[in-house]
């Protein structure tokens, strides 16, 4: 949503391994557990290394996942963003785009973009239930409405506090990205 260039750093991939034991003539593939979602553990130090880069103009460590937005009967599929509010705007100038309420999200707050209030009949300060693709649920209110124009964020980007977003995805320490 700007013209600057983006750098996101992610988790290496796990991969399924061979077993073998010396000797024996098997193989067999071991299934790494996806209960716990791949994270960046150390991210406060990934920051402060590359804060002082030449080049780097804004650093926004974020917990990203999916989830269902749900209002009464109403179910949306939507993308969430857990971010420090202060880097509400590192990548794309949200505050500077809110119609209705205010870019500060709280505790319990979030940013939905203007298509998915539409949709499901959304206005600042009204309830809402998050559940993610982890089972886990949070009733929480819409703080703030966003307008970028770009319908995929509008339409399906929802922003909340990285704090709000570490119980909901099971990530007490880490960020994905």
């Amino acid at each position: 949503t700007s013209n600057s260039a983006h750098v996101s750093l992610e988790p290496d991939t796990r991969r399924a391994r061979i077993l073998s034991s010396p000797g024996v003539r098997s193989e067999g593939v071991a299934l790494v557990s996806t209960f716990q979602r791949q994270q960046i553990r150390q991210w406060r130090s990934v920051v402060d290394q590359n804060r002082t880069q030449d080049g780097v103009s804004g650093i926004s460590p974020q917990i990203t996942g999916s989830a269902f937005l749900i209002r009464g009967e109403a179910v949306q599929p939507v993308s969430v963003t857990g971010l420090e509010p202060e880097g509400l705007d590192v990548i794309s100038p949200i505050s500077s785009r809110i119609v209705a309420g205010s870019a500060s999200m709280g505790a319990d707050g979030v940013l939905v973009g203007e298509r998915l209030a539409e949709e499901l009949g959304l206005s600042a300060n009204q309830p809402v239930l998050l559940r993610t693709d982890r089972g886990a649920e949070r009733l929480l209110t819409i703080r703030g409405v966003y307008r970028t124009g770009l319908e995929s964020l509008d339409s399906r980007v929802l922003f909340l506090t990285l704090q709000t977003a570490r119980p909901l995805f099971r990530l007490p320490e880490g960020v994905t990205n």
